[in-house]
């Protein structure tokens, strides 16, 4: 049982993080991806 809470506690700490990092790469490059690859 505590390897599942352990498990879990890391999955969802690792979501946060994800999500925080895509929110910080977006307000430092304002400029979409897929512009970039339509510009080319």
């Amino acid at each position: 049982m505590h390897l599942i809470m352990i498990f879990s506690l890391l999955s969802i700490i690792s979501l946060f993080a994800f999500s925080a990092s895509r929110l910080l790469d977006a307000e430092t490059q304002p400029i979409p991806v897929k512009v970039r690859k339509n510009d080319r």
